[in-house]
C-alpha cells in the first residue's frame, strides 16, 4: 500500500511542479508501461512486453537510465519528441493487472 502511495504522489507532484498545458494533457492519459522482457546495454535499449501481449523495443535517451532496470521489472516510461525513453519509473506489480 505504502508503494502506491509514493507512487501516487510521485506523479502527481511531477505534474503539478511544471504547470504547463502540456503536463496537464499528459496527466490525463495514461504513461505507458510494460514488463522488460530483454536489456542490451550497448545500443542502449531494451524491450517491453505491454499489456497487450505486444513487445515493444525502446531506445533510451541516455544508458544510464539502464542501470537500476532489470528484466521482469514492472515499469513506466516517459519519452522525448525523438521517441526516445528519458525516464523509468519501477512498479511494484505488473501495470496490466
Amino acid at each position: 500500500m505504502i508503494p502506491l502511495l509514493l507512487l501516487t504522489m510521485l506523479l502527481t507532484s511531477s505534474f503539478s511542479a511544471t504547470g504547463s498545458a502540456a503536463a496537464e494533457k499528459s496527466a490525463d492519459r495514461p504513461l505507458p508501461g510494460g514488463t522488460v522482457v530483454s536489456i542490451d546495454q550497448e545500443s542502449a535499449s531494451l524491450t517491453l512486453q505491454l499489456p497487450s501481449g505486444e513487445l515493444r523495443l525502446l531506445v533510451v535517451a541516455d544508458q544510464r537510465l539502464l542501470r537500476d532496470i532489470r528484466i521482469h521489472d514492472h515499469v513506466i516510461f516517459e519519452m522525448n519528441g525523438a521517441g526516445e525513453v528519458t525516464k523509468f519509473l519501477k512498479l511494484p506489480t505488473d501495470p496490466a493487472n
